[in-house]
């Protein structure tokens, strides 16, 4: 469902508030009026980022009542009574077409169906810390990491199972990890490049990049040197120029967009359109803002659905042992 640029501040505000609580399961959202004076958009804009909260299964509407927040089925049943922690940066939540966002729905529609209970946490990752992060997730079954706080902390601060969602540190094996297969990936961008008969072959990155994000520069570099190719590591902040049948690699493609609109300030054209990119994981098909680029790309939702059922699954059996579950991508975008 499309959702008009007026009603995204709208949403976005409407959805932190729900996972953070302050409009608990069953609670009235405010009215329509009220919404279009808090947000000063049209009658239409608002009815639809209702529609929107509502197919993303945050919201219902009751007739001649109003629009509350759903309530999972199931809610109260001391037989499915987990309690789920998740640790999300606020802004990303906030982010309406973001990894984390889409990730929290496939989380979402798991707990709905069997009456778990979310308890979502907004803390930024540069202000993460374990004692934070401990004093937080007391008190929960299991805790679920929605954002790259391995870049963070150096332990993992509680004793619960805890699986984390593009993360690349298993804190020394308690930490279950889900995310998109970096080797897998690896063999398609390889694959990619190949065939666009590149000369040579630029990875773009940034000195504080993530682990995870790290970890796939490091593993298509290795595969792309067996095949018989050279490359060359260049930091996005040094700034770029064009080069003729020149690829460019991007461990993510947040960084790609960047990169792009950099481009675009300068030469009027998006990156991809002037030289063979690709990047991983396929934000730019998920967020409409983004550029069109090549990707390896995951259903993110399912990513959130495997991370609840590996937290579950090592609540429902304890001594467990954690997984790294890497899901496989696929190259979509515009190839």
């Amino acid at each position: 469902m499309k959702l008009p640029e007026k009603a995204k501040k709208m949403v976005a505000y409407l959805r932190e508030q729900i996972c953070i609580g302050a409009y608990h399961h069953g609670a009235k959202l405010p009215s329509i009026r009220d919404l279009q004076e808090q947000f000063s958009i049209s009658y239409t804009s608002a009815i639809r980022g209702i529609d929107y909260l509502c197919s993303a299964g945050l919201a219902e509407k009751r007739p001649r009542s109003g629009v509350y927040v759903k309530t999972p089925r199931g809610t109260g049943k001391s037989a499915n009574g987990y309690k789920i922690a998740l640790f999300i940066s606020g802004e990303k939540l906030c982010e309406i077409h973001s990894i984390y966002s889409t990730v929290f729905l496939g989380i979402q529609r798991i707990a709905e169906e069997n009456g778990y209970s979310l308890s979502m946490n907004c803390l930024p990752v540069s202000e993460a810390t374990a004692d934070r992060i401990a004093d937080i997730g007391q008190g929960a079954d299991g805790v679920i990491f929605l954002s790259e706080y391995d870049a963070s902390i150096k332990k993992l601060p509680v004793v619960v199972p805890s699986v984390g969602v593009c993360m690349h540190s298993s804190f020394s094996g308690r930490l279950s990890i889900v995310d998109i297969d970096p080797y897998l990936s690896a063999e398609l961008a390889v694959e990619y490049f190949l065939g666009k008969k590149v000369d040579q072959l630029l990875v773009v990155s940034k000195k504080d990049i993530p682990p995870a994000y790290r970890n796939r520069e490091e593993v298509f570099a290795c595969l792309w040197r067996q095949s018989g190719g050279k490359l060359k590591r260049v930091n996005l902040s040094d700034g770029m120029k064009l080069c003729d049948r020149t690829g460019y690699f991007f461990p993510t493609s947040s960084l790609l967009q960047t990169c792009s609109e950099n481009i675009l300030e300068t030469t009027g054209k998006i990156l991809a359109d002037q030289a063979v990119v690709l990047g991983i994981d396929g934000k730019n098909l998920i967020n409409p803002e983004f550029h069109n680029a090549p990707a390896i790309a995951l259903d993110w939702q399912i990513a959130g659905k495997t991370a609840i059922e590996e937290c579950l699954y090592r609540i429902k059996n304890p001594g467990s042992l954690p997984k790294r579950i890497y899901l496989p991508g696929r190259l979509a975008g515009k190839l």
